[in-house]
């Protein structure tokens, strides 16, 4: 059996995900089956669970892609001598255009957080990606909280 290249694989974790996401935005999360997903990415169901154990793991993996590239775009964005006010107006600027740029993701995402929080769905995986987001921006005006000498508590609860 010939081997795959590191390459390859991303690239195939990349269609499911883009598949995913389509069919997710058409149907829901719970309405989509794997069936579903199957006929979308073209593959085998065997190939589909080489990649992504569960249709949950699938899910966290768009929401990690989501989050990846929201931290990157802004990270990329923050300069060391940018004042609190102007922290701000680049986390709404960067989170306004991921969304714009991700609109179905987002939306299935949204979707998912928001079953999470008012069912209780108790999967470790959905709880931890609803409390990232906040996390990341508690860490960064906490670190530039530091910088301009204001005690965090005060700034973020």
């Amino acid at each position: 059996m010939p081997k795959t290249s590191a390459a390859a694989k991303e690239a195939r974790r990349t269609q499911i995900l883009n598949a995913s996401v389509r069919c997710f935005a058409r149907r829901g999360y719970y309405e989509t089956t794997i069936e579903d997903l199957v006929a979308e990415t073209g593959l085998s169901r065997g190939a589909l669970y080489f990649y992504y154990p569960s249709k949950e793991a699938i899910y966290l993996a768009i929401s990690e892609r989501w989050s990846c590239g929201l931290k990157a775009a802004i990270r990329a964005r923050l300069a060391p001598d940018l004042s609190p006010a102007a922290i701000l107006q680049v986390l709404i600027q960067v989170n306004g255009e991921h969304v714009q740029a991700e609109t179905d993701a987002c939306r299935i995402l949204m979707e998912g957080w928001n079953l999470a929080y008012h069912m209780g769905i108790s999967a470790r995986g959905w709880k931890d990606l609803a409390e990232d987001r906040p996390s990341t921006y508690r860490y960064m005006i906490r670190r530039r909280a530091a910088q301009w000498h204001i005690e965090w508590r005060h700034c973020v609860s």
